[in-house]
């Protein structure tokens, strides 16, 4: 049975093998309003029956976690979050990684993560409450760096989003609150995939939010069949 949780708190849950790294999510955490780190896991196979346990907003999860204490080798993490966000719809999952950040970036969005972070992104732990705050209220969080890689690829902005990416688009252009809930039920999707969309749209585009995406979709003619 799972515990309940305070109206308006941010439950966070964190899945890192080294303890230091848990005890900086603890302390940059511990004295954030409406913020508060609920539970901790040092492997893989803890995670599921960690967010069984109690509600949990917000999962910070290391890409490279062994999979047991006995089994060291890598943990599935990312076919777990894909069927972690399946399983809980309003779960969010803000992904830590030593690896290439473009490649790993779109393997962790496709996946389900609505974030990504790089072990040795000072910044981003420094600002990590307000990251969370970010993702929760419906944005996304990269490496600055990336934010403009699709169009600093020399992509044509008509050949920047796939025509599912335009479709999205072109419905929260006429919706803009529409939720992602209902977006999917139009276009008969689950909530997770179409939030992946919207990810991947985000990144593509450099912004980090529903606002900053229909107006740079604008900006590149990708709406103007809308009138």
């Amino acid at each position: 049975m799972r515990k309940a949780k305070t109206p308006a708190t941010i439950c966070v849950a964190a899945a890192d093998d080294h303890p230091y790294m848990l005890d900086g999510y603890r302390q940059r955490l511990e004295n954030q309003p409406g913020l508060e780190l609920v539970a901790t896991c040092r492997t893989g196979e803890e995670m599921p029956a960690m967010l069984a346990a109690q509600p949990v907003d917000l999962l910070i999860a290391d890409i490279e976690l062994p999979t047991s204490e006995a089994n060291p080798r890598p943990y599935e993490t990312l076919v777990k979050i894909a069927e972690l966000t399946g399983r809980y719809p309003s779960l969010d999952v803000l992904v830590i990684s030593y690896h290439n950040p473009l490649v790993m970036m779109n393997a962790a969005l496709d996946a389900g993560a609505s974030g990504y972070i790089q072990k040795d992104d000072m910044y981003a732990y420094d600002h990590l409450a307000q990251i969370i705050r970010q993702i929760k209220a419906g944005e996304t969080y990269f490496p600055h760096a990336y934010l403009d890689k699709g169009l600093a690829e020399g992509a044509s902005p008509r050949n920047l989003l796939s025509p599912r990416q335009i479709e999205v688009m072109a419905i929260l252009a006429v919706h803009p609150e529409m939720t992602t809930q209902r977006i999917a039920q139009l276009l008969s999707l689950r909530p997770p995939t179409v939030r992946n969309i919207l990810s991947h749209t985000y990144l593509r585009l450099g912004v980090t939010n529903r606002a900053s995406a229909l107006m740079r979709a604008r900006e590149l003619g990708l709406l103007d069949s809308l009138g």
